[in-house]
């Protein structure tokens, strides 16, 4: 069976893509088109990247572990890390104009002033339909600070990116972006070293993304153009609201579920295991973000900012810490018990390589 066709019947068929945006800008047989990634023409490689680096795709999250951490994989609620704090900006401008505690963009702003990266992927949206750009100063940052609810193939513009002179990149995405990068990075395909490039990843806490759909959604609430940013303030409020130029729209949650993609629901990973550093919303404390340290990289980066006085450092609570660790623990348990509901065998766990008993362990 070919490359594409092992995709489509994979991954596709099955609804595992996440939109991740791996598989784009690698060739011509690929393309995204409202929201879905399109298989286009007629490709004749048997083993293509494009397959190999999807991470619905024989995820060997025990090797992955191994490059990024230089240790085994464990099964726990958030995945290995050296600290949990909370962060947030000093920066005025990026204070004014990001996301909560504005931590991820103050950090790729120092990052690539100070020469750890010389450029960095981001996702921007327009028209409430987002994509990944290519970030080489402040400004090309700050247009990229607010949330994306809807998926994006983020991915394609490093593909993009790598194939250019630019050595040291900086990348900021979802789980499952984080973790397609990290397994390219772990596999070598073919002796691919592209994600050699990737010199920092900084990871965005996910529960869930929204289909391309979605945009209609919010169409009858606003218009886009009047869009500015959009938020979940808390679970406890059960809103989603929409912040606009004259003011805040909100639609129930209850009236979003069904646009979730289905991929997401049998994603186990919450908080960007495989990241340097990841970022959240602090629930409970207002305009700060939790930050979770790592990698030495990201811990690197994190006192550098902090000495400089880019960004100000405190104490998560520990009843927030613990909130964040029952949340992650039951997106775990949720997507396992979808993967078990979908693949109707204990055994087979879709795109997972692990252990039936780390499983057992965890329900």
């Amino acid at each position: 069976m070919k490359t594409l066709q092992k995709l489509e019947t994979e991954v596709h068929n099955r609804d595992l893509c996440t939109l991740c945006g791996s598989c784009v800008n690698l060739c011509p047989y690929i393309k995204v088109y409202q929201g879905r990634i399109s298989l286009v023409g007629e490709c004749n490689v048997e083993e293509g990247a494009c397959y190999a680096f999807c991470p619905r795709v024989s995820l060997d999250l025990d090797s992955i572990t191994k490059d990024v951490f230089g240790t085994s994989f464990r099964l726990t609620d958030i995945g290995e890390y050296k600290e949990v704090i909370m962060a947030r900006t000093r920066d005025a401008e990026i204070k004014a104009k990001a996301q909560h505690g504005g931590i991820v963009s103050s950090l790729m702003c120092f990052a690539l002033e100070r020469g750890y990266i010389d450029a960095c992927v981001l996702t921007k949206s327009e028209n409430l339909v987002p994509w990944g750009l290519a970030a080489f100063n402040r400004s090309d940052i700050l247009d990229c600070s607010s949330s994306n609810f809807i998926a994006s193939p983020t991915i394609g513009a490093f593909n993009s990116l790598v194939k250019t002179g630019v050595q040291r990149i900086g990348f900021v995405g979802t789980p499952c972006q984080v973790l397609a990068l990290s397994k390219r990075k772990a596999l070598h395909f073919r002796d691919d070293r592209s994600a050699d490039k990737l010199a920092l990843k900084i990871g965005l806490f996910c529960t869930w993304a929204l289909s391309y759909s979605f945009k209609e959604q919010i169409h009858q609430v606003v218009p886009f153009s009047r869009v500015r940013k959009m938020d979940i303030p808390s679970r406890a409020a059960n809103v989603f609201q929409i912040y606009t130029l004259d003011g805040t729209k909100v639609i129930p949650l209850d009236e979003i579920w069904n646009f979730i993609r289905p991929a997401c629901r049998v994603c186990l990973d919450m908080t960007n295991e495989f990241a340097d550093i990841s970022v959240g919303v602090a629930r409970g404390t207002a305009d700060w973000n939790t930050v979770i340290i790592r990698t030495d990289n990201g811990r690197e980066l994190v006192d550098e900012a902090e000495r400089a006085g880019i960004i100000e450092i405190g104490s998560l609570p520990s009843e927030s810490f613990n909130h964040l660790k029952e949340a992650s623990l039951r997106k775990k348990k949720r997507g396992v018990e979808e993967i078990r509901r979908r693949s109707q065998n204990e055994l087979d766990l879709l795109y997972l390589k692990l252990r039936v008993q780390d499983i057992t362990d965890l329900l």
